[in-house]
């Protein structure tokens, strides 16, 4: 490592980011010979049933009202309904081969995902999966289940690949049986220090906010093609799955990876990021 990278004036982020890429070449080095090595990036985020709302205002339109009036007028919706939401466990990987068969997740409570719909989205042929429980957090049990269901997805793709899984530091992630359970999976977990999640994982830095800008455009050009101006939730549930499998599933995230500084040989790291870590130029690494 070059002693620029070691400089104890660089300022904590730019340390525990350089920490972080160590610890990737650690594991990229127990990559046995001939096999690919390939990172995935795991994050859950939240998706309201309102995501119009949750950005511009309104969702309730009359007939013949433009998309501009609808996002001035104020919010109809009630503030339990504006709050409900699910979560989607969401994956990208730097490989298409591989990204084609990551499972995408959405998980939530009984009252919000309908039994009906889950038993419809179980039928579809594509890679997002519905998991009903009693609370929309990613708990200690899901989460295993999660990492069970990635280990099967990449199961067949195992043979000439190694699967690195770069995801945050929360708690859950943690624990033994989650040591255990990506050990079963087939992957080598990568932690990222913690309030560095915004500035290294591609999920959070890059794709998320793609999906999450998709998932408003649909959401408020449903409503104008509504009779009555609101969604119900299948119809809102039917939006997320598609948007995730639009943009997560049929993406390529490769230079998402690389500007992140995961992958490569951390020489595509975007301007942005290297301005915020107050350096001149990628670290040697």
């Amino acid at each position: 490592m070059s002693s620029r990278v070691l400089q104890p004036s660089l300022g904590r982020h730019t340390r525990q980011a350089t920490a972080a890429w160590q610890w990737l070449n650690f594991l990229e080095a127990r990559a046995p010979p001939g096999k690919n090595i390939v990172h995935i990036n795991m994050d859950e985020t939240s998706l309201k049933f309102y995501p119009a709302q949750a950005r511009a205002g309104s969702i309730a339109t009359f007939p013949g009202e433009r998309l501009s009036d609808m996002r001035s007028r104020p919010c109809q919706a009630s503030l339990s309904a504006r709050r409900r939401a699910v979560t989607l466990v969401a994956f990208v990987a730097d490989d298409c081969e591989v990204q084609r068969v990551l499972p995408q997740i959405i998980a939530g409570c009984t009252n919000n995902i309908p039994a009906m719909w889950a038993a419809s989205q179980r039928r579809r042929a594509d890679c997002v999966y519905v998991c009903r429980q009693g609370s929309g957090w990613l708990n200690t049990n899901m989460f295993n289940k999660v990492l069970k269901l990635l280990g099967a997805s990449l199961r067949p793709l195992a043979e000439t690949r190694f699967f690195i899984l770069s995801m945050d530091a929360a708690p859950v992630h943690m624990t033994a049986s989650a040591a255990r359970a990506s050990h079963r999976a087939g992957v080598m977990p990568h932690l990222l220090p913690a309030r560095t999640t915004s500035l290294l994982q591609p999920l959070d830095r890059l794709v998320l906010a793609r999906l999450k800008r998709c998932i408003g455009q649909d959401y408020e050009t449903a409503c104008l093609r509504s009779a009555t101006a609101t969604l119900s939730l299948s119809t809102t549930l039917d939006i997320f799955s598609k948007v995730a499998n639009d943009v997560l599933t049929q993406g390529d995230h490769q230079s998402a990876f690389l500007k992140c500084g995961i992958g490569g040989t951390h020489q595509h790291i975007c301007r942005s990021l290297l301005r915020y870590l107050d350096v001149d130029a990628a670290p040697t690494i």
